[in-house]
């Protein structure tokens, strides 16, 4: 990674995905700096959101999609959510990201 350039570096909102990345710019040279431009936080990157059954092993999922009469990619805990609401977002992402720094048809630079 040390010999490696980066555009952009882009990581959960989490405060842990903050550490963990001050930690390894730390190592690699790269100046750490909220404000650094090449670091993109954003919320869509999280993990999988569990609701009630947040940080339960997923024999409690199974077994409460199971009851709900649902595959367990479809099941969705209250105040959680199901893996194609994940997938809607980390594309949402995904698109943004591109969008912003892929170039344009006709162009030859990286924004």
């Amino acid at each position: 990674m040390k010999d490696e350039e980066y555009d952009v570096v882009c990581c959960s909102d989490l405060n842990r995905t903050r550490q963990t990345w001050a930690q390894i710019s730390k190592m690699q040279g790269f100046r750490h700096n909220e404000e650094n431009s090449k670091i993109r936080y954003d919320a869509r990157l999280r993990e999988k959101g569990g609701g009630v059954l947040e940080g339960q092993p997923l024999q409690v999922f199974k077994k409460e999609s199971m009851m709900a009469g649902m595959d367990l990619r479809l099941y969705k805990p209250e105040g959680g959510e199901r893996w194609q609401d994940v997938m809607n977002r980390a594309e949402s992402f995904l698109t943004e990201i591109t969008d912003e720094l892929l170039p344009k048809k006709g162009s030859t630079e990286i924004k």
